[in-house]
């Protein structure tokens, strides 16, 4: 067997390196919270935060995600200092005083439940259980709705439904009070009936019922604008409520067309450019108007959130790329401590008060732009975990379904992977149970795209299951070579033409690449660091290559291209499928001869497989011909596709004689045939009988290589 010097090369390299790996945007900004508030939360000149605040809840909300995640007791043990700064041995809450009746007050709750469910200490669930009794006397409107705060009388603010329902649906889940989901529902259709513009489906800040106050409109009581963080808070209720309620309540379906409503109107206002909202999200020329870190957060969070649970279509997920995308690129900075900050958070926005505040956009634009607002980055790790996660709805699936051996089957490749199904928990189960390795292949790029796609999302989310599953496809890779350096289309599978070293379309070429990548630390592959598992990747590659320079066919005395399968054992040209006959591939070929161009310091008998393969491509090409599909209703798929002449047009047949170089077709019924018109039309139309394959390689890919390998 020939060795190759990148191998060695290769082995003094990889032993010292060590991976580098961007922390997901979720840690780095839950790194930053630890570091500025490292006791308790401070505002202002870093004065003490002594209130009880609905501020600490969010953070602390997105930090369990983060904890959630990845599992670190560092996080969990944060959280708990931070509630412990309040809640008391005996359940109280510093600070909190029920009779102000302010919805705000309950938002933090959520941690409470957390923290008992995880510790089960009765001093978290005493604490809950205040907040939760606020909820029995709270004062309301007419309909029932709550009432933003005492002092707020009257009135409803989007804000108040994430105030309140999150956590009183939780309670309601926690404590099998599947009632109190009646109640919750109806605080989001009432607001929304009030609410919500007929035109573009926004909804106002506030409405009140009384119409009294001086923002309020004296026929419909709502406020003057839209505010985009309001609205953000609506929807990030609606999500992390809908993810609690029972299937079966007959107020579901309500919600869901409410979650519609509320993306379709949100969508249309996404600025084009970034992908963010404004600030009052109808008015973005209107100055000084500006895009809001927050508000776009949450509109990430629940638009992610809702896609991948199957409320919303997949399509709406393009809205939350692209918003996620802006986040990144215009409100998130590293500080000279090397910390990341959220940049573009508006402090607060209000109706009402003292000093008054009239909900005008004069208003809206008069609040400060902060950084690092505990709302905007509790809702931005939020979201940052959400669109982790995603990286995604693909690479989630592609865990689900990945087989036990290690591979995958090849009927996922539809569309985008053909991984972006979203599976009910049923779906999920069914799935596991109906596994097969026999389905396991690298056939139709099965296999060796997954392992790409996942060791992007590893280098995106850092999430450890997407580095596991690269492993395990490696691993399943190696297992599947023959000893002489082949693969079979199939493993554990060798029945009929699946066990054949295959060459066809690039499956064992795929292989190859993926393997070579890891050697070279390149195109993602890097994060393979497993020293052992890289040798084994080297080794693999050198057999391969072995193989292929076994393979290379001889034509009239000359070597020429391959075919597309060999007998596993003989090593001799084999058919496939009953119209995939023995024959030199002027598809396969290219694939190979682009593979071994690559390697680096390629051996004499390299640079003579190189030199041949092309000069039989050359010799092969048939000149002035082009391939045409025109319509014809007379058959199934309304087409049809012929050969006609066209000066200085050059295509290459899938297939040739192997001692004549004569280009040859085959239909269903096996029989070798000499003009694509005598094969049946179905076949004509679906499969390449002729290709453009060789245009690239010949035109640059081979002038190139041949003058740094004169």
């Amino acid at each position: 067997m020939m060795r190759f010097a990148f191998i060695f090369l290769l082995f003094g390299i990889v032993v010292s390196l060590q991976p580098i790996q961007a922390q997901p945007l979720s840690e780095r900004l839950t790194k930053m919270v630890m570091t500025n508030w490292p006791d308790s939360f401070s505002v202002g000149e870093k004065k003490p935060y002594v209130k009880w605040s609905y501020e600490q809840g969010v953070v602390l909300k997105g930090i369990e995600g983060v904890w959630q995640q990845t599992q670190k007791p560092e996080y969990l043990a944060y959280i708990k200092k931070m509630m412990d700064f309040f809640v008391a041995e005996d359940g109280s809450i510093r600070t909190y005083k029920p009779d102000d009746y302010n919805i705000d007050n309950v938002l933090s709750g959520r941690i409470l439940l957390f923290l008992y469910k995880q510790t089960k200490q009765e001093k978290y669930r005493k604490a809950a259980a205040l907040l939760r009794k606020q909820l029995d006397t709270h004062p309301r409107t007419k309909e029932g709705g709550f009432w933003h705060k005492k002092i707020y009388p009257h009135q409803m603010w989007l804000d108040g439904l994430y105030m309140g329902e999150p956590f009183y649906a939780e309670w309601a889940t926690m404590f099998k009070q599947k009632k109190a989901f009646d109640d919750i529902a109806q605080q989001f259709i009432i607001i929304e009936k009030h609410v919500r513009d007929s035109t573009t489906g926004l909804l106002y800040h506030g409405w009140d019922e009384s119409k009294e106050q001086q923002w309020a409109n004296k026929v419909t009581g709502n406020s003057p604008n839209f505010w985009a963080r309001a609205m953000g808070w609506y929807g990030i209720a609606l999500v992390d409520v809908l993810a609690q309620m029972p299937d079966n309540h007959p107020k579901r379906g309500v919600l869901l067309s409410i979650l519609n409503r509320f993306t379709v109107a949100i969508s249309k206002v996404q600025d084009a450019e970034t992908g963010l909202w404004y600030d009052v999200l109808d008015k973005p020329n209107e100055k000084p108007n500006y895009l809001e870190a927050s508000a776009s957060c949450m509109f990430v969070y629940t638009i992610a959130k809702a896609v991948k649970a199957g409320w919303l279509p997949y399509a709406n997920m393009s809205i939350a790329k692209k918003a996620y995308k802006g986040i990144q690129q215009k409100f998130i900075e590293i500080d000279a401590k090397g910390l990341t900050n959220l940049t573009g958070t508006v402090s607060v926005s209000g109706l009402g008060g003292k000093p008054y505040r009239d909900g005008s956009f004069a208003y809206y634009m008069s609040e400060k732009v902060v950084v690092n607002d505990l709302k905007g980055v509790g809702v931005c790790i939020g979201a940052a975990l959400e669109m982790e996660s995603l990286k995604d709805l693909a690479a989630e699936n592609m865990l689900l379904l990945q087989q036990k051996i290690g591979g995958w089957p090849k009927h996922l490749h539809d569309k985008t992977f053909g991984y972006d199904k979203v599976y009910t928990d049923k779906e999920k189960k069914d799935i596991v149970a109906s596994l097969s390795d026999e389905d396991a292949t690298i056939d139709n790029e099965a296999t060796n795209k997954e392992i790409r796609y996942l060791a992007w999302a590893f280098k995106e989310t850092g999430n450890q299951r997407y580095l596991a599953a690269v492993e395990k496809g490696v691993r399943y890779l190696l297992a599947a070579q023959y000893n002489n350096g082949g693969w079979p289309q199939f493993y554990p599978d060798r029945s009929m033409y699946r066990g054949a070293i295959t060459y066809n379309d690039n499956a064992m070429i795929n292989t190859l690449n993926v393997l070579y990548d890891i050697t070279q630390r390149q195109h993602h592959l890097e994060i393979i660091t497993d020293t052992t598992l890289v040798k084994q990747a080297a080794n693999a590659v050198q057999k391969g290559i072995d193989c292929i320079l076994k393979t290379q066919l001889m034509s009239n005395g000359k070597l020429a291209g391959w075919c597309q399968q060999y007998d596993e054992k003989t090593l001799k040209p084999c058919n496939a499928r009953k119209f995939e006959l023995i024959g030199i591939s002027g598809s396969e070929t290219v694939g190979i001869l682009s593979f071994l161009m690559q390697l680096s310091k390629p051996t004499p008998e390299i640079k003579k497989a190189i030199n041949a393969g092309v000069a039989w491509l050359e010799e092969v090409k048939i000149k002035d011909f082009k391939v045409m599909e025109i319509p014809d209703k007379g058959y199934v798929k309304g087409k049809d596709r012929v050969v006609v002449a066209e000066k200085g047009a050059n295509i290459w047949a899938r297939y040739y004689d192997i001692d004549t170089n004569t280009p040859f077709f085959c239909g269903r019924d096996g029989i070798k045939r000499y003009k694509l018109t005598e094969i049946e039309q179905e076949r004509r139309v679906g499969y390449a009988w002729y290709g453009t394959w060789p245009v690239q390689l010949l035109s640059k890919k081979y002038p190139a290589w041949k003058q740094g390998n004169l």
